[in-house]
Order: C-alpha cells, then structure tokens, then sequence
C-alpha cells in the first residue's frame, strides 16, 4: 500500500499576492517549537501507519527554517525504500549548506 505525507511548514519572509495557503509572516521565533510539535505527532502516528513512499514538504517557505530542526521532523518519518522525499524551496534561502542536508 502507497501512503505519502505532506509537511505543511507555514512560515514566510512575506505574503505573496497568490499565495492561498496558511502562512505566517511574522512567526518565524514559532518554527522550533512548530517543528518539536511535528515530530512529536508524527512519532505518535508512526507506530500504527505503513511506511511512507513518499513525503512533500511545502508551504511557506520551508527553507526558512533551521535545517536541523527539519532533519529532526524528516528522521521520525518511517520512511518505505526507496521513498521519494521532496522538499519546495525559495532559491532566495537556500544555500550550499541547506541543499545537501
């Protein structure tokens, strides 16, 4: 059986004009504790759910946040192999660093 996960990471520099999604712009101090939240959920969830095939983190703006943090989150996922792990980006925020975690 299939079974993908979607991350929602609701955190953005600004609003963009066609942009329906929850984002906050002015929240970012929120995003540690927003991604503590995830990862607890997910443990929680994890035991009783099939591996996942494949798991998209969108938003907002997910590069904005600590990639630690993020690995954290994406390390609780139960992962099948050879999931596919997809993660959106603002070009703006991404740096060397944060594209080979």
């Amino acid at each position: 059986m299939s079974f993908g996960l979607y991350l929602h990471v609701p955190f953005c520099r600004h609003r963009c004009d066609y942009c329906a999604f929850a984002t906050w712009t002015d929240r970012l101090a929120l995003a540690d504790r927003y991604l503590a939240a995830c990862r607890t959920q997910i443990e929680r969830e994890a035991a009783g759910a099939p591996p996942v095939t494949s798991v998209f983190v969108g938003g907002g703006t997910p590069t904005l946040v600590d990639a630690g943090a993020l690995c954290d989150v994406l390390a609780a996922i139960p992962l099948a192999p050879g999931a596919e792990v997809t993660v959106e980006c603002n070009p703006d925020d991404l740096d060397e660093a944060k594209a080979r975690t």
